[in-house]
């Protein structure tokens, strides 16, 4: 049966990790589409309205779902820009979705980015 997890958050915040292990874990039938990969490496496109990134993102998304695989959509996906997509996308795949948001307070992501920024030793992200 296909699945569809959305993982938003910001930077940092082991969206990406969280997303391969899930991966890794399901193994085949699983198909990965990172915001990072899709806009800025594939299309080369600017987080903007009506960027290209958007519509094959959704594509992606119902190819995998359509040969029912686990689709594990990850990134930051900026409400404004990407929140008619991401309804779209919950919509149709009725109640075998999940969508998480993972949040770090600001100083803890810092830190775990640019250790070089702890000079108070903050706790790292785990």
């Amino acid at each position: 049966m296909a699945k569809l997890v959305i993982i938003r958050g910001n930077s940092g915040s082991g969206k990406s990790s969280l997303a391969g292990k899930l991966q890794t874990h399901y193994g085949r039938g699983t198909l990965l589409i990172s915001q990072d990969t899709v806009r800025r490496d594939t299309l080369k496109e600017k987080v903007e309205p009506g960027n290209l990134s958007i519509g094959l993102t959704e594509t992606l998304a119902r190819f995998g779902y359509e040969h029912d695989l686990m689709v594990l959509i990850e990134g930051f996906y900026e409400t404004d820009i990407y929140g008619q997509m991401i309804e779209r996308l919950k919509k149709s795949s009725l109640r075998r979705s999940l969508l998480t948001t993972m949040t770090y307070p600001l100083k803890k992501l810092s830190a775990a980015i640019r250790p070089e920024l702890n000079k108070k030793n903050l706790p790292q992200p785990t």
